[in-house]
């Protein structure tokens, strides 16, 4: 029997996210637009049903402060699921500090592995916490955006923001 997992739609103010979660843990937070969205809800391995959880509720909640410049970091019950790599530079995201960014050769030579630009932007694609982790914060070394699946648009509204809210202090 599949284990049951629970989606929950809200606005935020560059578009709808879905998050998928039971009653302890978070395991998915997407915008719905984001490309290969289905895939990504199928590789859970589980039957999803339309319920709002407890935890989907703190996920909401955060998010919205994360949008009205009240909230820069979360705390959040996730469950990670990727290989060894991917967690690796999946933690190495949540250090880049909001409002800054990193390049995706910078993280390669951050975790000893000055080679792998190219598998550190596979796994931020594999990411599936949007802003959360923050995977909107990397840039290629020319200073390009790049590579967000939810849009190249909303990757730029979100550094934007997120300079101004930095800068505001």
């Amino acid at each position: 029997m599949k284990k049951v997992l629970y989606k929950n739609h809200f606005q935020t103010p560059i578009g709808e996210m879905l998050s998928i979660s039971d009653h302890e843990s978070l395991y998915l937070l997407e915008f719905v637009e984001r490309k290969n969205l289905k895939k990504k809800m199928d590789n859970l391995g589980a039957d999803l049903k339309e319920q709002p959880t407890f935890v989907s509720r703190l996920v909401e909640e955060e998010v919205q402060e994360y949008f009205l410049g009240k909230r820069r970091e979360f705390d959040l019950p996730l469950v990670f699921q990727g290989t060894v790599f991917q967690k690796k530079i999946w933690l190495e995201l949540e250090q880049i500090p909001f409002g800054q960014t990193k390049t995706y050769k910078e993280i390669a030579q951050k975790i000893d592995n000055p080679n792998a630009s190219i598998a550190v932007g596979a796994a931020n694609a594999s990411n599936h916490f949007a802003i959360v982790i923050p995977c909107h914060r990397l840039k290629s070394s020319s200073g390009q955006l790049s590579g967000y699946a939810a849009g190249i648009w909303r990757k730029q509204w979100l550094l934007h923001f997120e300079e101004e809210v930095a800068c505001g202090e």
